[in-house]
């Protein structure tokens, strides 16, 4: 796997490209290297830095409608959990289907004795 190539990099060899087209006698033994060669990389780099900053600003849309929409939907499931109560009661076999624990099913709260402790 390559590293990637830092922004002050990329920006350093966009000057180098820009200086060497002003080099009127600019000839080199490498055709990999001419400035044509260049032109067409930096062009590759930029429309693959385009698509890569679309696919960001996409997956930024897509997480916040996944949210949103989660949201929603949780505030869905909560009112039909309420409703059923409301129509059925909170002690009716309905309102355990739908996950909640029956009143009758209750834990009733112990009360603690009165008795003060000897110290």
């Amino acid at each position: 796997m390559q590293k990637r190539v830092t922004p002050a990099q990329l920006q350093a060899d966009r000057d180098t490209l820009i200086a060497a087209k002003a080099l009127s006698d600019y000839a080199p033994r490498n055709n990999k290297y001419s400035v044509a060669s260049a032109d067409a990389a930096q062009l590759r780099n930029d429309n693959a830095r385009t698509r890569v900053l679309r696919a960001k600003a996409e997956l930024a849309a897509a997480l916040d409608e996944e949210r949103s929409s989660g949201v929603e939907f949780h505030e869905i499931g909560i009112g039909i959990r309420d409703e059923v109560m409301v129509q059925y009661g909170s002690s009716s076999d309905a309102y355990a289907s739908v996950g909640r624990k029956k009143r009758s099913e209750r834990k009733r709260p112990v009360r603690k004795s009165g008795e003060k402790p000897i110290s």
